[in-house]
């Protein structure tokens, strides 16, 4: 049902003209990225860090807070497996624009492919946390090391080596954003992959391909959505936003990231109402939360599975309820620790760097 879905979404998206401009539309690469860094102080902490564009920082909180609501259907789901889930489902398929976003977001910011300043800002920390977890979990080493590769530690893990990859992938993409066929063949990539196991997971690693798209189109959108001004046409993008929830009512099932119409329309939208009334940079905890999305994304779902086991749902109060409360003191406890380990993390860097400089600095005399 899943994929009937999206080929019904796809099927409009072609047949009307303005969905197809909207969507397959290619502006001029930026010459020259919009977030400008920090001026660069003693240690690593200010070098890693770039100024913020605060719409991406409220996307991303609103994105990390979407997975962490549909992993805690999941885990009720997974402890629960007679619970009918048709309710439950259609609260994921509405959430599955989360990983978009995250993809979206990265295609438009980034201006270099792999560099120093990404190992240490993401691989670095991720690869901390897949140690803690596999020691935590008594697995070999061997299971470990693969673990990190794999990105199949903890189920949203894949998320990093698919980030690695169009990382690796920037600079050839790069070259290929001007063309015109840039999104449509980024498209038909995506649906290949989406509609072939064997492309979605080669030696156990979650390939790039399903997910193609939406990070081409924050590319190819990337001067638009860094800028302050509102995106027109915003009926049209609106537009799939109720067609795509209709259709997930009309087709149940249980929905996954590959949603390459619903994510990029949502985040026009928001992207509209951002800078066109302004209301939206009042909710400053969903900026906060953005700010920290890397931290939450790699503690959430453990401590989503210890509150799962504590709290015990006896199906005599509501199941949204519970999965509220889940989400909401994952979310709580999640932000607090992210917050925790970011600022020991780049404490550890910045000593870490004084450290060599005085090396250095001592043996240049």
């Amino acid at each position: 049902m899943e994929f009937i879905q999206s080929l019904i979404l796809l099927a409009i998206v072609l047949v009307v003209p303005k969905l197809r401009k909207v969507y397959f539309s290619s502006e001029a690469p930026p010459t020259r990225n919009r977030a400008r860094s920090l001026p660069v102080g003693e240690g690593g902490l200010n070098r890693l860090k770039t100024s913020r564009l605060t719409f991406f920082d409220f996307t991303k909180g609103l994105a990390i807070t979407a997975v962490v609501l549909i992993h805690s259907i999941y885990l009720f789901k997974e402890k629960f497996p007679d619970f009918d889930p048709f309710w439950l489902d259609s609260i994921n398929n509405l959430s599955r624009f989360a990983v978009g976003f995250f993809f979206i977001s990265s295609g438009a910011l980034l201006t270099s492919g792999l560099t120093k300043k990404k190992i240490l800002r993401i691989f670095m920390p991720y690869v901390l946390a897949c140690i803690a977890i596999g020691v935590f979990q008594q697995k070999s080493l061997d299971l470990i090391i693969g673990g990190v590769f794999r990105g199949d530690l903890l189920p949203p893990y894949y998320f990093i080596p698919v980030l690695f990859q169009f990382y690796l992938l920037f600079p050839l993409l790069t070259r290929l954003r001007a063309k015109k066929y840039f999104l449509p063949v980024s498209l038909t990539i995506s649906y290949i992959c989406y509609a072939t196991p064997g492309l979605t997971y080669i030696a156990g690693v979650h390939t790039f391909g399903p997910l193609l798209f939406l990070f081409t189109f924050g590319m190819a959108y990337s001067g638009k959505l860094k800028s302050q001004k509102p995106f027109g046409n915003i009926s049209t993008w609106a537009l799939i936003i109720p067609i795509y929830i209709g259709l997930q009512f009309m087709l149940p099932a249980h929905y996954y990231n590959s949603r390459f119409f619903y994510a990029p329309a949502l985040f026009v939208v928001l992207h509209y109402l951002w800078y066109k009334f302004r209301a939206l940079e009042k909710v400053k905890v969903l900026q906060t939360l953005g700010k920290l999305s890397l931290w939450i994304y790699l503690v959430h779902f453990s401590i989503e599975s210890f509150f799962v086991n504590l709290i015990p749902y006896g199906f005599n109060y509501s199941v949204f309820i519970y999965i509220l409360l889940i989400t909401i003191l994952t979310t709580v406890a999640s932000g607090a620790l992210a917050k925790l380990f970011e600022n020991v993390y780049f404490q550890f860097l910045s000593l870490v760097e004084k450290k060599f400089l005085h090396v250095f600095l001592v043996k240049g005399n």
